[in-house]
């Protein structure tokens, strides 16, 4: 019975963590949806330029980052890697 119970608990544990990471992606989803961005695992740098007006070029990441530096990390942690190699930083979810 303790084996089981040791088990159940392990299995909460991670249960809660994933909870908490489906929970984060679904808000950075919602606030890319008010930016006008769908985080359907197709967008890109170039992609965001092009629905913001901006221009798109080979440095449509450096372009998205100094245009809007918030939506650049939101991108980070919601579709486009949580590394950030213009920054040498990581965008974890929260």
């Amino acid at each position: 019975m303790r084996r089981v119970e040791r088990q159940i608990m392990t299995l909460q544990g991670q249960y809660e963590q994933l909870a908490e990471r489906r929970n984060a992606l679904q808000r950075a989803a919602h606030l890319l949806l008010f930016e006008g961005i769908e985080a359907d695992g197709t967008v890109t740098w170039a992609t965001v330029c092009r629905l913001k007006g901006w221009p798109s070029s080979s440095s449509a990441h450096v372009i998205v980052k100094r245009r809007d530096p918030r939506l650049h990390a939101l991108l980070h942690r919601a579709s486009l890697g949580q590394w950030c190699a213009l920054d040498k930083a990581r965008y974890p979810l929260e």
